[in-house]
């Protein structure tokens, strides 16, 4: 299959699923990137293109969908067939730097403490230069808008306070090759972090 037939079978999918259905207002925007295109997610908008899939690639699979005037940034990546050492190596820092990210959230912590976590975890794995983009980003009312705070980043002036939403996304992109990238939708509670994504 190509990327945009892909893209194009995930978005059916949510606007035939019955909870879909069950909205006032529903809609999603889906992408597909393989490959070396895979590498390309970093930049600031997805691109479909009409690449076919071969055997080896990483597949990222990018979702901005609303429900009721909510929005949510989702990212999941696979590997077609049997993933090599590669692939093992990045989802295998990715899994550690959400999880650090995930374990640094709470009411009154830095943004930058939460990017600084999943950033030393990336450097530690030796993908720190592959993670070209921001830990997160305010979600909600937008399908994307990399501005929303919390901004999860290096130089954030922005403090995390209770019911506030953003995703967690760290990613390795590796130019010519491909990229990875794991993100969840998160709420800051009284305890710390609640993952409200389940895909």
């Amino acid at each position: 299959m190509r990327e945009a037939e892909i893209a194009a079978r995930v978005q059916a999918a949510f606007a035939s699923s019955p909870k879909a259905e069950a909205l006032g207002r529903s809609y999603g925007f889906f992408f597909c990137m393989s490959g070396p295109h895979s590498a390309l997610a970093a930049a600031a908008y997805a691109r479909t293109r009409q690449r076919r899939i071969a055997p080896g690639d990483l597949v990222m699979i990018h979702a901005n969908t609303c429900a009721d005037g909510f929005w949510t940034d989702l990212t999941r990546t696979y590997t077609v067939g049997p993933p090599p050492p590669e692939h093992e190596a990045m989802r295998a820092a990715i899994d550690e730097a959400r999880l650090a990210a995930l374990a640094a959230i709470r009411p009154g912590v830095a943004a930058r403490a939460v990017d600084r976590a999943a950033r030393d975890v990336m450097e530690k794995h030796g993908f720190g230069r592959a993670f070209k983009h921001a830990t997160g980003h305010g979600v909600g009312f937008a399908a994307a808008n990399p501005l929303a705070q919390p901004r999860i980043h290096p130089a954030s002036p922005d403090i995390l306070d209770q019911g506030m939403t953003f995703n967690i996304e760290p990613a390795a992109y590796v130019d010519g090759y491909g990229g990875m990238r794991h993100c969840d939708v998160v709420a800051v509670s009284e305890a710390g972090a609640e993952v409200l994504s389940r895909w």
